[in-house]
């Protein structure tokens, strides 16, 4: 699937950009992978082989992590087993990539490429 791809890819560019120490750029493209993974899981969890299929659907193009996970089928399994790292990705949004205040540092970006990476594997394992 292309969501499947493109979660890894922007994941692989995540971490290019924490080896050029280009922390909120990686935080960005990370969170950015935990967002294609969520909706390739809701792609596998209702059968879609386009998301989303039509306009009807067109509230699931949301970039608000914690409501996409409620449509993926692993909402319940995401915030008991892994409710500590969830809420590191859940404060993601597209909206980061306009601060230029409060910059990431080396230790906050591998935590958050970490947790990413955690719910990618999570999210695109079939």
């Amino acid at each position: 699937s292309d969501l499947k791809q493109l979660a890894q890819e922007h994941l692989d560019d995540a971490m290019a950009l924490q080896g050029s120490q280009r922390f909120a750029g990686a935080i960005y493209l990370a969170g950015y992978a935990v967002e294609c993974a969520l909706k390739f899981r809701i792609c596998q969890t209702l059968g879609w082989s386009d998301f989303p299929p039509n306009s009807d659907h067109r509230a699931l193009k949301s970039h608000d992590l914690n409501f996409l996970l409620n449509y993926s089928g692993m909402l319940l399994e995401t915030k008991k087993t892994y409710s500590f790292l969830w809420e590191r990705a859940a404060q993601w949004n597209p909206e980061m990539r306009y601060r230029t205040l409060a910059r990431p540092n080396a230790a906050e970006c591998h935590d958050f490429i970490s947790t990413a990476f955690e719910f990618v594997k999570l999210f695109t394992e079939q």
